[in-house]
């Protein structure tokens, strides 16, 4: 019992440490967004510099989308090298049991949270226009509970506020799934980084012509088609380094070369306004490029990148990722009414316990819901490699 519930800081044989801190930062920088966002009504004024850094990680969940695209689609060519086939049953099945129960979970939670609170609110007399737009607004999301419910919440109003992220994944994998073995992986090389770089220019074409039209927004983001291409800047990571493994060092230069061209790139696509042609159009690019070139140095055998997030101290946190993405609105909309009770302002002085005690709470909580959901499906995922690499063991 002792260990299962100490799982999450284990270390997995054959995983890379440092990707464990990209995963952690990644879901920090999320919550800073969501509860800077919720709690912006409240705030009084607030350093440039502070509202500008919480501001622009409306972003950051391109993390997940580059280092997924980078993760799986690598390991379907490691599977391809074995086999020479889509590993179908692999795949879909690894896929279904991360995601799908923790995911149905939450949106059951999420729709009796939204259907209990419309309920209540219509009852309310002379509600004021910000009540009957929050009633619109949840009335709309229960009525297409269907799109969450099929992974289409993307397009249309949700009761999962967060479950977009995993609709759009789930598209782009299904897509792989079924066009991939036929379009892509039965190609060669070459071909193959031929047809990914031209995928990866059709969401800039696309917002592009959105933004000619006026129609081009933050919500636009969320489609399918004006996002998709920071998964495919992992999966041509995935093909440069399959082509050329990890190995000597790349060398002082070159890695601060790599390093700061990352950084300059992620402050190019935080330099410009929500409204301005470069944001809402190419700064995407900027982003997922530099995510990726972040990446390729920490999984380097060397280099401050691999030392700073290989820390063990990113590992439980990256465990329960997951976890805390589907769970830390509500429950840091609980840890709110606590961290500010006796405050009539959140000023600066109060900033700091805001995001602790919700911080704190969010993911303390998230860590026994992660053993009760998704810890059991991922130890029967990952059973097979476990008994594989007993196998292994005894013949040695």
């Amino acid at each position: 019992m002792k260990s299962y519930i100490l799982s999450i800081f284990a270390s997995k044989k054959g995983e890379i440490e440092s990707l464990n801190g990209i995963r952690a930062i990644g879901i920090l920088m999320v919550m800073t967004n969501h509860l800077w966002v919720f709690s912006r009504k409240a705030m009084g004024e607030m350093p440039f510099w502070l509202s500008w850094f919480a501001e622009n990680q409306t972003t950051i969940v391109d993390v997940f989308f580059v280092l997924g695209g980078f993760l799986n689609y690598g390991g379907i060519l490691q599977s391809y090298k074995k086999e020479n086939s889509f590993p179908y049953r692999k795949f879909i099945i690894n896929r279904s049991l991360r995601i799908l129960p923790a995911y149905y979970v939450a949106l059951a939670f999420s729709y009796y949270y939204f259907y209990k609170q419309s309920e209540n609110l219509k009852h309310i007399q002379n509600p004021s226009p910000d009540l009957l737009w929050l009633i619109t607004k949840g009335q709309k999301a229960l009525d297409y509970v269907w799109a969450d419910g099929i992974f289409l919440s993307n397009f249309f109003p949700r009761v999962l506020d967060v479950g977009w992220y995993i609709s759009l994944e789930q598209q782009v994998y299904f897509l792989m799934v079924v066009l991939g073995p036929f379009f892509l992986f039965s190609k060669t090389r070459k071909v193959r980084v031929i047809i990914l770089s031209m995928i990866y220019i059709i969401p800039f074409l696309s917002r592009c012509y959105l933004y000619s039209k006026g129609q081009m927004n933050a919500e636009a983001l969320f489609w399918t088609e004006n996002r998709f291409d920071s998964m495919i800047a992992g999966m041509l990571l995935a093909e440069y380094v399959d082509y050329k493994p990890i190995g000597e060092s790349l060398g002082k230069l070159k890695y601060s070369i790599i390093g700061i061209t990352a950084i300059v790139f992620i402050l190019i696509s935080y330099s410009f306004d929500w409204d301005h042609i470069i944001r809402l159009t190419l700064a995407n690019n900027f982003f997922n490029i530099a995510l990726a070139l972040i990446i390729f140095l920490a999984i380097q055998k060397e280099g401050i990148f691999k030392t700073i997030l290989g820390l063990p101290i990113f590992r439980p946190l990256s465990r329960i990722t997951f976890t805390v993405y589907l769970w830390n609105i509500p429950l840091m909309g609980v840890a709110t009414g606590w961290a500010l009770r006796g405050e009539t302002i959140i000023t600066l002085s109060v900033l700091p316990k805001l995001f602790i005690i919700c911080f704190g709470f969010a993911i303390l909580v998230s860590w026994p819901i992660f053993l009760l959901i998704e810890q059991p499906f991922i130890w029967w995922k990952e059973k097979p490699k476990v008994l594989e690499n007993k196998n292994e063991a005894k013949t040695v």
